[in-house]
């Protein structure tokens, strides 16, 4: 295993013990570790891809692995998540990773949702749509309020509100 790969799953497992569960995956910001890897995700990016692919991790370090994820620039993201997206096809990683990569709330910057307007993320957000396992809930979300540009307005929203603080 290279020394970065094998670093980067010390530092999740790390993160792991530090944060009790990820219902409110904001306590991750209580991690100085995840700060200083979701501040960089341009040095981790592939061995995150490994990663997120690999039975090494356990489904909470894969969606922990993901939430770091989400400052990389816009086509490297795009990458990871088709990335991601094969690996569900495969069994090789579960639907809440996909989600915590794709659709975070909106505190995280909204995934996807930020850029729903352009045709690559449409073409990612169509084939989650045909994803096996996609809940039924999660799949209206996405056909009423992502693909519509609702999600987007109302991101643009939360943002704008939130700028003001």
């Amino acid at each position: 295993m290279n020394p970065s790969l094998a670093n980067l799953i010390e530092q999740i497992m790390e993160i792991d013990r530090d944060v009790e569960d990820l219902s409110v995956p904001g306590d991750l910001f209580a991690s100085k570790t995840f700060i200083a890897l979701y501040e960089k995700p341009g040095e981790i990016i592939e061995d995150a891809k490994t990663l997120l692919r690999h039975l090494v991790l356990t489904p909470k370090q894969k969606q922990i692995l993901a939430y770091s994820l989400q400052k990389l620039p816009v086509e490297d993201y795009r990458k990871v998540v088709s990335h991601v997206i094969d690996g569900v096809v495969e069994g090789e990683t579960d639907m809440k990773t996909l989600d915590a990569l794709t659709f975070p709330s909106f505190e995280w910057g909204g995934g996807l949702i930020r850029t729903s307007d352009n045709p690559e993320t449409v073409a990612l957000i169509k084939r989650i749509l045909e994803l096996e396992h996609l809940p039924a809930a999660k799949k209206a979300y996405i056909e009423t309020s992502v693909l519509t540009g609702t999600a987007k307005a109302d991101l643009l929203d939360y943002q704008e509100m939130h700028a003001e603080e």
